[in-house]
């Protein structure tokens, strides 16, 4: 009996490419061969299983047919089997026997040990992946993700133990489309790709990496055997780390001047517009503002009004008197906001609660010098000598009056009563 197997692949294993295959050449000079079969040991046995006939003398379903059991046959049995069973030390033995009753002895060539048969593919697992980066804002986010996937290599019904898995082998290649073609990066271990869990070998390895941008991207992995898995893919496309530009601000259809100090009566009417940024390419933006008397304070936080429209859109075409408020925001889908903004949000690196608030100063009230002043008279004024104070000074304006009326030899002090509404820009 002269039994051969095949080379298993370079890891040492056999495979679903590579199965263990045995040929056996059973030959007998004299009363012929009578029978001829395999039986397996898996590393979970102490016996040998049932036999499996390569070759039956009287039956014609097997392979060694046209065997005389009288007739010397030097070739009487030559076949190639395939052996399907996994496990990491299999024995595997054929045994052949003439029909005179004689046998194979036990421990011959014939008997192979040690063998190592992996035939399942392993599998990879991509934890949430129907639900990065997530469902808020229409899925969109500015935020790192964080991709996890388990490769596991799972034993079969029989429970052998797998090949484990080849970290070596797990790659993710990352594809980056853009309008000048697409670049690709293949991130293993140590190079992009972390093996958070588990070692090179063991039955199930977790492994992780981060995307900064919309990419694609492919994972694939082998066992220890060599068997690959079916590949996996996720792709990003509602990542958006972008800020929108912040929107203008216009008084009287000129930029805003934060030094234009107070716009007054002379100026006819102070109108109040903005003009939106350019259009967000990925996702989208939304502009709004809060408009009020500084003396009112600022309306609550579910008074933003949005904007919308083109060219130079007017919030007020004519503000009235008083220290105005104007605090503008524009904000994309995924979380950012313009540069003004980001800075009055509270934790930013630069903060500044007013970043975004802008200040018009409008008085176009004249002041009063007559109305509502009895002391003044008529004439909102009051003229007196300058003779001094006390007994002296008044006994002198009486003289003078007498004397020369309203006619004064000495100097006098004109004194104006002016009224002006505090809440304006005062005198």
């Amino acid at each position: 009996l002269d039994v051969k197997v095949n080379d298993p692949s370079a890891s040492g294993w056999y495979n679903i490419e590579n199965a263990l295959e045995f040929t056996a050449k059973a030959y007998d000079e004299n009363s012929g061969i009578a029978e001829v079969y395999w039986q397996l040991k898996s590393e979970k046995d102490t016996d040998f299983g049932n036999s499996q006939y390569l070759y039956q003398m009287n039956r014609s379903d097997t392979a060694m047919s046209g065997t005389s059991a009288t007739a010397p046959v030097p070739d009487a049995a030559n076949q190639t089997v395939e052996v399907v069973g996994d496990g990491n030390d299999i024995s595997l033995k054929v045994t052949a026997k003439d029909n005179s009753g004689n046998v194979t002895d036990t421990g011959s060539e014939s008997e192979l040990t040690g063998l190592k048969v992996d035939t399942v593919k392993p599998e990879i697992i991509i934890q949430d992946a129907n639900t990065l980066p997530g469902t808020e804002n229409g899925g969109w986010t500015n935020k790192t993700q964080t991709v996890t996937f388990t490769v596991s290599d799972p034993a079969p019904q029989n429970g052998a133990t797998q090949s484990g898995v080849d970290t070596a082998s797990v790659k993710v290649t990352k594809t980056v489309r853009g309008s000048g073609g697409s670049t690709v990066e293949t991130l293993t271990v140590d190079n992009g790709l972390t093996l958070t869990s588990g070692k090179d070998g063991d039955s199930e390895c977790i492994f992780t990496f981060t995307v900064e941008a919309n990419a694609s991207f492919t994972i694939d992995a082998a066992d220890k055997a060599e068997n690959d898995a079916e590949q996996q893919s996720i792709e990003f496309n509602r990542i958006d780390k972008t800020a929108p530009d912040a929107a203008g601000v216009y008084v009287n259809s000129v930029p805003y001047n934060a030094d234009a100090g107070w716009y007054n009566a002379g100026i006819q009417t102070v109108s109040l517009s903005v003009t939106l940024p350019t259009e967000d390419a990925q996702s989208g933006y939304t502009t709004e503002y809060k408009l009020w008397k500084e003396s009112d304070g600022e309306p609550a936080e579910e008074e933003w009004k949005a904007i919308s429209g083109s060219g130079l859109i007017t919030l007020d075409s004519d503000l009235g008197d008083g220290i105005w408020k104007l605090r503008v925001r524009t904000f994309d889908a995924a979380g950012n906001y313009d540069p003004l903004t980001a800075k009055a949000i509270e934790g930013a690196t630069e903060y500044d609660l007013d970043a975004n608030v802008y200040t018009i100063k409008r008085d176009k009230t004249l002041p009063d010098i007559s109305e509502n002043n009895a002391s003044a008279g008529i004439y909102g004024f009051r003229v007196e000598p300058k003779y001094g104070s006390g007994i002296t000074g008044g006994l002198a304006a009486i003289g003078n009056l007498l004397t020369f009326g309203n006619f004064f030899k000495e100097g006098f002090v004109v004194t104006v009563f002016i009224t002006e509404d505090e809440t304006v820009s005062g005198l």
